[in-house]
């Protein structure tokens, strides 16, 4: 056992006292037929009613005389306990070993109660057994060993220890007043009487029974239980005797070693007001930066939001100078206008307009040509345009990729309409 804890669970020779099977009991034949169809892997469940705990009455303190009345461990329940106890068994696991694991469970128990007989207490726990393992071994009748585990209704480790009693000295055990160690046989009175020390557990509740190997806590005889049990007085009375001097407050609180008791107190509380404060201060950050975050989200939202709503807007605008041009005979669908369209739009709609604007509807197949004489339509002179058409024999597909090639090298219309396009012939 570790150090600084008690045994929390007791162990006796068990006693089944009836074995159903659906509601019905069952003999030596039909647990012999049940125990053939659970090892071909048939599902079978049982109902035990078995005696799993015993206490004998017996006065407190427990006279040397009567030691053999005692448990292994030298622990024990009130009378007026015991009731209470065996009830709060209801509804809890049956386990194998007291391993609280998941594949240790074997079935709940399904009623518990005390029993009072030939001047013993003992708990009858009706055991739902559902696994296979808990079923085989109540069929072939190996399950005759019992184990309860309880718990503190206390939460504190002071209020915990505090429901632990001594039977010679009714004090809290580990107390300084209770010099006793469960098991220690000690004299009560000046007559010579003698009494064995046993450790009185009050304000506990039932946690789980299991099935157990032997009748006594696993892997603990008394000798270990004493060790560990002396460990944790031993421990407890040395953590109440090491008190620190006021010397030694003053030192770590900055102050001189003079410095009398009401000034470390106010230094302490000092200290207790800083704390508050900077617990303040760590609250009203914690919310502007929850307050922060929101905002920045927020912002994103609105952003994500105008982008959507910029880029509809765009796609509204190109479908609708699309769909004009397409109307309007600028040009053919599938041609290479339409396409020069399509790369221009997805760079800006501002290109995209640009090229519309600069293109001449295209004269359908069959349709009567220009008569002669008639001066071929340009752009207005000085544009760009213009220059493009009159000098350069452009046409509107030619004129679109010349001005764009214009923004990508930075060259303004007016740069190149002073100075217009130069070849080696110029030089």
């Amino acid at each position: 056992m570790k150090p600084n804890k008690i045994p929390t669970r007791l162990a006796c020779v068990g006693e089944i006292v009836g074995l159903s099977a659906g509601g019905n009991a069952i003999g030596k034949a039909e647990r012999k037929e049940l125990l053939r169809s659970l090892r071909k892997g048939e599902i079978v469940e049982l109902d035990v009613e078995a005696l799993v705990f015993h206490q004998h009455s017996a006065p407190l303190p427990l006279p040397v005389s009567e030691v053999k009345k005692a448990n292994a461990n030298f622990l024990r329940f009130r009378d007026e306990d015991l009731a209470a106890l065996a009830r709060s068994f209801k509804g809890k696991l049956f386990l194998k070993d007291h391993d609280h694991s998941f594949e240790s469970i074997g079935g709940k128990v399904t009623a518990s109660e005390l029993v009072e007989a030939d001047g013993r207490h003992s708990f009858h726990q009706t055991l739902h057994l559902v696994k296979p393992w808990a079923v085989e071994a109540a069929l072939d009748g190996t399950l005759e060993t019992f184990s309860i585990g309880w718990g503190s209704k206390k939460r504190t480790d002071r209020a915990i220890r505090g429901s632990l009693l001594c039977s010679v000295c009714n004090r809290p055990w580990l107390s300084n007043d209770c010099p006793h160690m469960p098991g220690d046989e000690v004299q009560l009175d000046e007559s010579g009487q003698r009494a064995v020390v046993e450790l009185i557990c009050t304000s506990v509740k039932g946690a789980e029974t299991s099935a157990v190997p032997f009748p006594a806590v696993a892997g603990t005889g008394i000798d270990e239980v004493r060790a560990a049990l002396a460990a944790a007085k031993a421990e407890h009375v040395s953590k109440d005797k090491d008190e620190m001097k006021t010397s030694d407050i003053a030192k770590k609180l900055g102050l001189g070693e003079d410095a009398d008791e009401a000034s470390v107190l106010a230094a302490v509380e000092r200290l207790g007001a800083a704390s508050k404060d900077s617990e303040s201060l760590r609250t009203e950050l914690e919310a502007a930066r929850i307050a922060c975050e929101s905002a920045k989200t927020a912002l994103a939202e609105v952003t994500a939001q105008r982008a959507a709503e910029q880029k509809a807007r765009v796609d509204a605008e190109v479908a609708a100078l699309k769909e004009g041009a397409l109307s309007s005979g600028l040009w053919e669908p599938g041609s290479r206008k339409e396409v020069l369209f399509d790369k221009l739009a997805a760079q800006s709609v501002e290109s995209a307009r640009e090229f519309v604007e600069s293109l001449e509807p295209v004269t359908p197949v069959g349709a009567p040509m220009q008569s002669v004489g008639t001066a071929p339509q340009k752009p207005a002179v000085g544009s760009v345009d213009a220059l493009l058409s009159a000098e350069y024999g452009c046409d509107a597909l030619q004129i679109a990729a010349a001005k764009a090639q214009f923004r990508q090298l930075k060259i303004t219309p007016e740069m190149f309409a002073e100075h217009g396009q130069h070849n080696y012939d110029d030089q």
